[in-house]
């Protein structure tokens, strides 16, 4: 959100275009997005937290109700927390939320209170009546340019958002490598892996799921992979699983991958199917 990183913007209308971590990472929006839609969370920030930069600028957050890539509970969440600060502040009278009936698509409400909000914010004005579908511009009044200028940036502009990296003096002996490979890695454990624990926590393993058939047996668990992080582990043997293993396969699956082995831990609960895999030696 450009209004959070530029004090040059003077008030702001997010539009179906926030929520936050939990509805991104817990519930599986993160699959609708591109990668456009997240910094780089080196100090694990949750988005209320972006929102609030903007504070105390006036802002109006938007969003549909059933917008299926930005889920009105998180959005509700983000709204929450990010009033808590103009409240900080003292400047509630710049922080609004719109909640209109709408999926994710920017409809005739949406519009109507964005202009309201501008020309309040911005011309110190009481917009009352206004024709939602006028328009007022043809696309060719928003020309700026006859032709591209020389000095344009827009077709390099990647290279520019981040300043190249300085290249290191070659080290002149063992002590100055040590205390170069040490700068390393500090940087890589308190920025690329900052995210990571310390150290193993407790698993705490719970049995969810078991069944046999034709001599399989098949059994999920879940399991703590790091704090507040749980995950489901599949276990599928041979016999009973009451003998010493000779071999253990271990598999860890992407989205296709995925989808070919729910298509067998499915068929356990299929009986007809699992007999002709089983038939199969699948």
């Amino acid at each position: 959100m450009l209004a959070a990183l530029d004090d040059r913007i003077t008030t702001a209308v997010p539009t179906a275009g926030i929520t936050d971590l939990r509805n991104y990472i817990l519930d599986g929006r993160v699959a609708n997005h591109c990668d456009c839609m997240f910094m780089i969370n080196t100090y694990r920030w949750d988005f209320p937290m972006v929102a609030a930069l903007a504070a105390p600028r006036p802002m109006l957050l938007a969003n549909g109700d059933h917008d299926p890539l930005f889920p009105i509970d998180g959005v509700r969440r983000l709204f929450s927390k990010t009033r808590q600060v103009y409240g900080l502040y003292e400047k509630l009278g710049n922080w609004n939320r719109l909640i209109v009936d709408a999926p994710h698509e920017d409809v005739p409400p949406l519009r109507q209170e964005t202009y309201r909000w501008m020309h309040r914010h911005l011309k110190d004005q009481e917009l009352t009546r206004m024709d939602s579908a006028k328009a007022f511009f043809d696309p060719v009044d928003l020309k700026v340019f006859d032709e591209v200028p020389a000095d344009e940036i827009n077709t390099r502009i990647d290279e520019l958002f981040v300043e190249p990296a300085p290249v290191p003096d070659i080290p002149k002996g063992q002590e100055q490598w040590q205390e170069l490979r040490e700068s390393w890695r500090q940087q890589l454990k308190n920025k690329t892996f900052r995210g990571w624990p310390d150290g193993p926590s407790p698993l705490n393993v719970e049995k969810a799921y078991a069944t046999s058939l034709e001599g399989l047996r098949l059994s999920a668990y879940d399991f703590n992979s790091q704090p507040a992080i749980r995950l489901r582990l599949w276990l599928l043997q041979v016999g009973q699983g009451n003998r010493r293993l000779d071999t253990v396969n271990v598999s860890v699956v992407g989205e296709e991958g995925w989808q070919t082995w729910a298509s067998v831990l499915g068929a356990m609960a299929d009986r007809e199917r699992a007999k002709e895999l089983v038939g199969k030696g699948a």
